[in-house]
């Protein structure tokens, strides 16, 4: 595949970077890809402005999270825009539209694409 990094002998389908921290008030911005069918899929996770005035939700657990815009595009396909949300305390996004997550900080560098459930 043209797009994808080789990273300790395996080839990367997928990758995310934190751009900017979550503050409140101010929002946050996570810049992704990910490579699906040969195409490159360029994806960007922040807070809108009427996104960054809503207060945050706390789970049962006592979690925070944040509603965030999450847009990917690529080229020579249709844009697509779904909303997720956002763990605050580690900046994990789940779209549960796609069954997806998006964490920036995992163990082997960084990951967004398919959830897979601990349960």
């Amino acid at each position: 595949m043209a797009y994808s990094k080789k990273i300790n002998s395996q080839t990367a389908k997928s990758g995310a970077n934190l751009i900017t921290p979550f503050v409140q008030g101010k929002g946050v911005f996570i810049g992704a890809w990910k490579v699906e069918n040969s195409t490159k899929w360029n994806i960007k996770i922040f807070q809108s402005e009427k996104q960054v005035k809503e207060p945050l939700t706390k789970s049962k657990q006592g979690k925070l999270w944040a509603v965030v815009t999450v847009v990917c595009t690529a080229p020579l396909r249709n844009t697509v825009i779904v909303s997720g949300l956002m763990n605050i305390a580690n900046h994990k996004v789940y779209i549960k539209e796609w069954n997806w997550m998006c964490n920036p900080k995992a163990p082997n560098g960084s990951y967004i694409g398919k959830h897979i459930s601990k349960q």
